[in-house]
């Protein structure tokens, strides 16, 4: 079973160690345009950041915004936990340019947006 969703799923982003209940921050200003549920992705928002540059935070266990707020840099977007397909804690975090995902720390004040947790692992 975990071949043929291994042959399905990609992993792209960046995974940060977390609490349980860890507030998540906003990466920089702009929209959240998403704060659903998937079930592998778990609990997620999606912030439009303009230019064509969205962010993606994965696994949440609570929202702290609503589809339709505008949010600042830092502002808490929810709270770090292990929803969807996974087995700990943590932030799966993405960040997509013109809907092709790139890798956070090419670009500035992305990942350090995300300051104090460590990076378990890349795919770009």
């Amino acid at each position: 079973m975990m071949g043929a969703l291994k042959a399905v799923a990609t992993h792209s982003g960046m995974d940060f160690r977390a609490s349980l209940g860890e507030a998540i921050p906003s990466a920089g200003p702009g929209t959240v345009i998403h704060a659903k549920q998937d079930q592998f992705g778990g609990l997620y928002i999606c912030v439009n950041h303009g230019s064509g540059v969205i962010t993606w935070y994965w696994h949440l266990d609570a929202f702290s915004v609503s589809e339709g707020d505008e949010v600042v840099a830092g502002q808490k977007l929810g709270a770090a936990g292990r929803t969807g397909l996974t087995s700990d804690v943590h932030l799966h975090f993405e960040v997509r340019v013109d809907g092709i995902p790139r890798n956070p720390r090419e670009l500035v004040g992305a990942a350090s947006a995300i300051e104090g947790r460590t990076c378990r692992s890349t795919n770009r």
